[in-house]
């Protein structure tokens, strides 16, 4: 695969069976919490900042682990390479809200329409969580 032109972090946040989504005003899907890596910055560090930035809650890398890694195009821009580096995060402190670029928050199942999510959770964030008996 060719050297990704986005690089970025997400974090799959699970309650009661349902994952958390959040929608930016640039963007008429919904996306995994994170963005994109920072130069300096590991892909732990970059959740850590974007949870905090996004959606005002406070995460260690003791409250989150590595699970897989997705190389796509991109969504929004099919022409360019998107590398989604993907943590489960188990804890976390403060209440979950919309802030910075984040105009919504939604917890879904796996019944949400397809077309309204990105694609990396479209394609594998949702099918892996569904296998693994994570969410409905």
């Amino acid at each position: 695969m060719p050297k990704p032109d986005i690089w970025k972090a997400a974090g799959v946040i699970i309650r009661d069976r349902k994952l958390l989504v959040n929608k930016s005003a640039k963007y008429d899907f919904y996306l995994s919490p994170g963005g994109k890596i920072e130069l300096g910055e590991t892909p732990a560090q970059s959740l850590i900042r974007e949870l905090k930035e996004e959606l005002n809650i406070d995460v260690t890398e003791s409250d989150f682990y590595y699970t897989s890694t997705i190389e796509e195009p991109a969504a929004n821009d099919p022409s360019k390479i998107l590398k989604m580096e993907i943590f489960f995060v188990n804890n976390w402190r403060g209440e979950l809200k919309a802030s910075n670029e984040i105009i919504e928050i939604k917890w879904i199942d796996s019944t949400y329409p397809r077309e309204r999510l990105g694609s990396v959770i479209a394609s594998h964030i949702i099918p892996d969580l569904k296998a693994k008996n994570l969410i409905d």
